[in-house]
């Protein structure tokens, strides 16, 4: 990490605190929990086809970004100098910024989908905010939003490119290849933390960076050579994977009803089924590197996945909150338009 990234995180910090709150508010927009109650409101109550899109591009991104994390292995600003005010609290390593990179996939895909100007630029208005929003907090260093947005902006041209093919050719497949496909698309982005992991076996935590980080918060053990972060978005992109199946091989699909308050119901009725698995079992299960704990991790957010995906889909249109979508494309909302 450069001298001279660090001396800006200083020198704004000092001379501009009045960004601090501001950058607060940018930031949580790139957090895990903030991305966990929209993608659900997107893909149940506005548009299935861009939610489930945007979803798995940042299961995706998300594991990817955890794992290139272990291969460059470098320091936080705050865990590198006392100077610097962490109003943050982060325990994993800084290249690439999982926000800066995630913020460029998410409204990226989702301005695609959009197909306006407008979205674009609210899109690139977002990716900017939520990555500088880092180095206000105290992070990330400049380089590490930089790179963060690199990987973000190729993932991004790849979807863009590729996406119509890989969704067609995901189509031709036999219900086996696509739960195939399904399980192995996590295990391609677990196996390439483990094999990182696994060559930087040996690795010593510095005594500076974390005599830093546990100034900035007593309470944090630093671990930064965990691979507890790839095994979150790996189940959830396996559960969303088999959710799909599920869904479409029992009923085929389904489209937002045309009324507001029926939209509206979805989201809380749905989040309660999230919030049962996501926290509920987070409070059960144990934490941790070990085997076990990974395996119940991947388990919670493979179930978080199914249920967002299939599971709460699937009670929305045994109550008729939501519309069916049939074989040719076509709901009941077509034949009323």
């Amino acid at each position: 990490m450069g001298e001279a990234s660090v001396d800006l995180i200083i020198w704004l910090q000092a001379n501009a605190p009045w960004l601090v709150p501001v950058a607060e508010v940018f930031t949580l927009l790139g957090d895990e929990d903030f991305y966990v109650l929209v993608f659900p409101l997107l893909y149940w109550s506005v548009s299935p086809r861009i939610g489930v899109r945007m979803g798995a591009m940042l299961l995706i991104s998300a594991g990817l970004n955890s794992a290139l994390k272990l291969a460059f292995a470098t320091p936080r600003p705050f865990w590198v100098s006392d100077e610097v005010e962490a109003h943050v609290i982060e325990y994993s390593f800084g290249v690439p910024s999982g926000h800066a990179q995630n913020s460029v996939v998410v409204w990226g895909v989702l301005a695609h989908g959009v197909a306006r100007s407008w979205a674009w630029i609210a899109a690139f208005t977002l990716m900017a905010a939520v990555g500088l929003s880092r180095w206000v907090v105290g992070v990330h260093a400049v380089e590490d939003t930089l790179v963060g947005w690199m990987v973000g902006i190729a993932l991004l041209m790849a979807y863009v490119r590729l996406e119509p093919q890989v969704r067609s050719w995901i189509g031709r497949l036999s219900t086996v290849g696509q739960v195939v496909l399904a399980l192995a698309a996590p295990g391609v982005l677990i196996a390439f933390a483990l094999v990182v992991s696994t060559l930087r076996a040996g690795w010593e935590l510095p005594a500076e960076w974390a005599a830093n980080a546990a100034a900035a918060d007593p309470d944090l053990v630093l671990d930064p050579m965990t691979v507890e972060g790839v095994f979150t978005p790996a189940g959830a992109l396996c559960g969303l994977g088999l959710g799909l199946i599920w869904l479409h091989r029992t009923a085929g699909g389904f489209a937002p009803a045309f009324e507001l308050w029926r939209r509206l119901v979805c989201y809380p009725l749905g989040l309660v089924g999230v919030v049962v698995l996501w926290m509920g079992l987070g409070a059960v299960f144990p934490g941790g590197d070990e085997p076990l704990a990974l395996a119940l991790r991947f388990l919670r957010y493979t179930l978080v996945g199914v249920w967002i995906a299939a599971a709460a889909p699937l009670l929305f249109l045994r109550i008729r909150l939501v519309t069916p979508v049939h074989a040719d494309g076509t709901s009941a909302r077509d034949a009323r338009a």
